[in-house]
């Protein structure tokens, strides 16, 4: 191979030397398809003393470029991946050492005795185990079933996952457990008095 002609032109399944037509044709649509084999893109990404070099040189410095830019690019995604993995055992860590320090507070408010507290009960103590700076105000007297409703929503949007998924451990596994408590007795609020 002695020219970027007549490498198109084996690229094109034609011979060397065929018409210049099907040659530019094939090099416009390689050059579209595929910003790797732009050759101007791809002599510039040679080193100065290879540019005078054989076709043949070139092209074999050039898929070694390309292996070498492969193997750096999954040597990165390994150490990206290292990186997570080590950030989600971090957090599982966290999450069973605040576990163990904020469970037994947090099972006491929900399920004092062995019994789960109703829905009323529930968002009437809310203010006792919410972290500090929690957006929420203490309720006093849920009678009607619309009130609970009203204060079920906005407690939701306090502590529902998506709104604390950036936060502290703590806050996270506070926010989950009032989070699961909450929807398990609002369902049953609602099967029994929304009906």
């Amino acid at each position: 191979l002695n020219s970027k002609d007549e490498l198109l032109d084996l690229l094109s399944g034609g011979e060397p030397g065929t018409s210049s037509k099907a040659t530019e044709s094939v090099s416009m649509s390689m050059a579209t398809s595929s910003p790797m084999l732009r050759s101007s893109q791809v002599v510039d990404e040679l080193p100065a003393h290879m540019k005078g070099a054989s076709a043949e040189v070139r092209a074999s410095a050039r898929i070694q470029m390309r292996q070498q830019k492969d193997i750096e690019a999954q040597r990165a995604k390994v150490l990206e991946k290292s990186a997570r993995e080590a950030e989600e055992a971090n957090q599982q860590n966290s999450r069973a050492i605040v576990a163990k320090t904020l469970g037994p507070s947090l099972q006491k408010w929900s399920c004092p005795d062995g019994t789960t507290k109703n829905i009323r009960a529930l968002l009437g103590t809310l203010h006792t185990v919410l972290w500090e700076g929690a957006n929420w105000k203490p309720v006093s007297v849920l009678v009607r079933p619309n009130d609970v409703k009203i204060a079920y929503r906005k407690a939701m949007l306090v502590v529902h996952p998506d709104k604390i998924k950036k936060a502290s451990p703590e806050i996270q596994y506070i926010g989950q457990h009032i989070f699961e408590s909450l929807n398990n007795q609002y369902k049953l609020f609602a099967d029994r008095e929304m009906k």
